[in-house]
């Protein structure tokens, strides 16, 4: 059962969208949100990785793909793989997935496999539902109080 939901997304009512919708779904998690992938790197590294190692389905990432890798960097079209590469550098487990405004390329969509913890992607649309897509993806790990 997922026990934190990390969000990172530079784009204010996006991440708020999203941390929306892992609330629906994941509804006693607690949710970290930053907007820049290095501060949820730094937040993974120095607060909590031996928790995410011991119990990575505890755990979920929800990832942008096209964002700044720091605060006042330039956006970076890949910076969501560069996260998951690194996550599998430190042989983090725990589930994630990419939900972008941008769809993957052929390139990205296969550098995103490189993390055995990658469970799909998920189109962000002003208008769209992300519950549906997310609850298809992470049905494993949905909370017995929510209805799968």
């Amino acid at each position: 059962m997922i026990k934190y939901v990390c969000v990172v997304d530079d784009d204010t009512y996006k991440r708020k969208r999203v941390v929306d919708s892992a609330k629906i779904l994941f509804l006693e998690a607690k949710i970290y949100t930053t907007p820049y992938a290095n501060e949820l790197l730094m937040f993974v590294h120095m607060d909590c990785l031996g928790r995410i190692l011991e119990c990575p389905d505890e755990w979920l990432m929800l990832v942008d793909m096209q964002m700044p890798f720091e605060k006042g960097g330039r956006v970076e079209i890949d910076c969501g793989v560069s996260v998951l590469k690194e996550m599998d550098r430190k042989r983090l487990k725990c589930p994630a997935v990419i939900v972008s405004a941008e769809g993957l390329s052929k390139e990205m969509s296969q550098e995103v496999q490189c993390y055995s913890g990658y469970k799909g992607f998920v189109r962000y649309g002003v208008c769209r539902d992300l519950e549906e897509p997310l609850r298809g993806l992470l049905a494993d790990y949905l909370n017995d109080s929510v209805e799968k």
